[in-house]
């Protein structure tokens, strides 16, 4: 898969953005990027097991990437709409994801429960990675 991957960047224009997930923050990525394909490579960093989600706030939402993570699943989905996301990544482990980003406000954010140590706890009782400050915003002008 990473050689595929690096395949698909040696001809391409795409944007690349290497990015760490750790217990519970991301880093690496920008405020800002231009319109069209973005390669987000990720590394969890962590000791918890991590994904990221990529999300499009919709146009006339005023909301917060902070405050927009704290809504039910439902009354989100009013307000942003999946853009793409990287499944489950273990500690250690690395995975990417390529988006191709339109002009707009994002929201990058790990949906994971705290206490998700290995791919067997994915379903821990504690709150979101999200609402532990594990959430990033990002425009594309």
């Amino acid at each position: 898969e990473a050689n595929a991957h690096a395949f698909d960047l040696a001809p391409s224009d795409w944007s690349t953005r290497d990015v760490v997930a750790n217990d519970f923050a991301l880093s690496g990525l920008e405020e800002t990027y231009e319109p069209g394909p973005l390669s987000i490579d990720l590394t969890n960093g962590g000791e918890e097991v991590h994904e990221l989600l990529v999300l499009k706030v919709k146009d006339g939402v005023d909301a917060s990437a902070e405050e927009l993570v704290q809504l039910s699943e439902e009354e989100a989905f009013e307000k942003v709409e999946w853009v793409g996301n990287i499944d489950p990544v273990a500690p250690g482990d690395r995975d990417y994801l390529v988006v191709d980003l339109e002009p707009g406000r994002y929201v990058v954010s790990c949906f994971l429960p705290v206490g998700a140590i290995d791919m067997e706890h994915l379903d821990a009782d504690g709150k979101p990675h999200a609402l532990s400050g594990m959430v990033a915003e990002i425009t594309v002008a």
